[in-house]
């Protein structure tokens, strides 16, 4: 082949091997071309870089020389870098007559990440976020071999959108900027490579601007100007003027990301994030962190939905007086004696007439009945939650591929415990309620639950209810009843059968008696400015995930506040010991 590179090179054949289809583009530091393997029939990205030699000292053609080994031995480290996030360089060579360089990398079908900002001047943050942890992720693996790209910008990066509207973001050009030393032109955007500061001034950290020693760091302020001008449109001058943080200019974003950004760009090598991988861990768990106080500001809400709800319902029975389901008492009115709920009865009736009397009959007889001695009177054996002994034992807690309050796995160690064979029943728990004159569950409509349910769990408890009653079983047998704690609630769970316990991950949810904390190791935590989740109690059982993705149902951790009540939401008893 004859042709030099400053002639239209499309439609030859380089090194026998590679035909120039096309020019996809050219800037500061070569054009780079289209190109077909012939032998492989793939398509490849082939770049021809400008290498002009300056005989410093001695024959043109030794500086001529020392050049080519020199270029070779830094392009033989670039092949080495194999990373998805990392546009890797495939082959290389020289074209005669001149040996100018180039190399082939792959063709990546996709937009740099500056043709993406021209089209989305601000990017949405989760975007944003991805692009950043995969450049992080391709810059740490260079980075472990000494390799510092030196000119990362926009340019640099191409972004591929997948299919389920993911972002892939690959860099391209590693370590390109030292490869070449002559003076080039500042044009926007692209690379000035003179002696001692390749790359492009605009996105240059301090330090490779005045032309002391670069190193990763300079790449990771790279990183910061980047994910700045993707968020707001504008890369900022950091020598030269003040920077406002990213949440003056876009109140959406998450106001922690301003903080990590400028220790990105910070002036200071020593005060930015010192790898990449640093700086990729900051974000990913901003990002948890943000999922997280989501996910319990989600969950708050449908508390407090379902507790309106309850209310409502509650209003409804008790201010309708000719409503034959009306019942006796309000369920979240303070206990008081039956005499004097008998009195309150009789006025409502009194004000309904005849026929909210007729309403009242059945529970008026209930009311006018003397009390029992039911306090003083042993429980039938039917009447207490029949138990089975489970031995101690280790076992793996959390998932690590789970929600996010259900990470990390930890070993745990479960001391010997009896636990009830099943849910507590509403027969069970309607001895409870007519003993201690507590509050019924909403939908039993009376002090008593309807003769079709009286074997089945009971539901529409909370957790300050489940736990109230087993302090008043443990009274009445001596036994000091509990609720499952979290960590014995799941022992269980991963092997019900073998344990011999029923009614487990069925259709109905178990409170625990453990409180909402991390797991050892969690990456999240309660947030600060959120009291009423501190005294959130754990329920566990088989539900879909906020993305309505199935997750395993050992594992999976539901949590509300212990007044919270709910139709499928039931408790089992547990004591210590053989």
């Amino acid at each position: 082949m004859n042709e030099t590179p400053t002639a239209d090179l499309i439609g030859t054949v380089i090194d026998g091997k590679y035909r120039i289809d096309s020019l996809i583009g050219k800037g500061g530091m070569g054009k780079v071309y289209k190109a077909t393997h012939l032998q492989l029939n793939k398509v490849f990205a082939l770049k021809i870089m400008h290498f002009e030699r300056t005989a410093t000292s001695g024959s043109v053609e030794s500086t001529a020389n020392s050049q080519i080994v020199r270029f070779k031995r830094e392009v033989e480290v670039l092949v080495k870098i194999n990373h998805p996030n990392v546009v890797m360089v495939t082959d290389f060579g020289f074209l005669p007559p001149e040996e100018m360089p180039y190399i082939v990398m792959e063709f990546i079908e996709g937009t740099t990440l500056r043709q993406m900002m021209k089209e989305t001047s601000k990017l949405p943050e989760k975007h944003v976020l991805q692009i950043t942890r995969q450049i992080c992720a391709g810059l740490h693996a260079a980075h472990t071999q000494s390799i510092v790209h030196r000119d990362l910008k926009p340019e640099n990066v191409m972004v591929q959108k997948l299919p389920d509207g993911e972002v892939m973001a690959r860099v391209l050009d590693f370590g390109i900027a030292k490869l070449l030393e002559r003076p080039g032109e500042n044009n926007e955007g692209e690379s000035l490579t003179g002696a001692g500061m390749p790359g492009t001034p605009k996105y240059m950290a301090p330090e490779q601007m005045f032309g002391t020693k670069v190193d990763a760091r300079a790449d990771i302020f790279a990183i910061g100007l980047m994910m700045y001008e993707m968020l707001t449109g504008i890369l900022p001058l950091v020598l030269m003027s003040k920077v406002k943080a990213v949440s003056e200019l876009r109140p959406d974003t998450t106001p922690r990301l301003s903080d990590i950004i400028f220790k990105a760009i910070s002036k200071e090598p020593d005060e930015r994030y010192q790898t990449a991988l640093d700086l990729r861990r900051d974000l990913e768990n901003m990002e948890q962190d943000a999922l997280v106080e989501s996910e319990l500001s989600k969950r708050t809400k449908i508390l407090e939905a379902s507790n309106v709800a309850n209310r409502q319902t509650l209003a409804n029975r008790t201010m309708t007086a000719t409503d034959p389901n009306l019942p006796v008492r309000v369920p979240d009115a303070p206990a008081k004696s039956r005499a004097g709920i008998a009195f309150l009865g009789v006025v409502v009736v009194l004000a309904g007439g005849l026929g909210g009397l007729w309403a009242f009959v059945p529970q008026f007889r209930e009311l006018f009945t003397p009390p029992s001695n039911a306090a003083n009177t042993k429980l039938d054996a039917t009447l207490i939650p029949q138990t089975i002994t489970l031995s101690s034992g280790k076992f793996q807690m959390g998932d690590n591929k789970g929600d996010t309050t259900s990470k990390p796995e930890h070993q745990v160690e479960c001391k010997a415990f009896q636990a009830a064979k099943f849910l507590v029943t509403n027969r069970q728990y309607a001895e409870f309620v007519k003993r201690t004159n507590h509050r019924a569950p909403v939908h039993w409509r009376g002090v008593t639950p309807p003769g079709e349910i009286m074997d089945k769990p009971v539901t529409n408890v909370s957790w300050d209810d489940a736990n109230d009653y087993c302090q008043w079983l443990a009274r009445e047998t001596g036994r000091a009843f509990r609720l499952l704690t979290e960590p014995e609630w799941e022992m269980i769970a991963r092997d019900a059968t073998h344990f011999g316990l029923a009614e487990v991950l069925d259709k109905n949810l178990e409170w625990t008696g453990s409180p909402l904390k991390p797991y050892p190791g969690a990456s999240w935590q309660i947030p600060a400015d959120r009291p009423d989740l501190a005294k959130a109690k754990i329920f566990r059982g088989e539900r879909e995930d906020p993305d309505h993705k199935k997750v395993d149902p050992n594992t999976f951790r539901s949590f509300q506040t212990p007044d919270f009540t709910q139709d499928n939401l039931s408790f089992r008893v547990a004591c210590d010991g053989n």
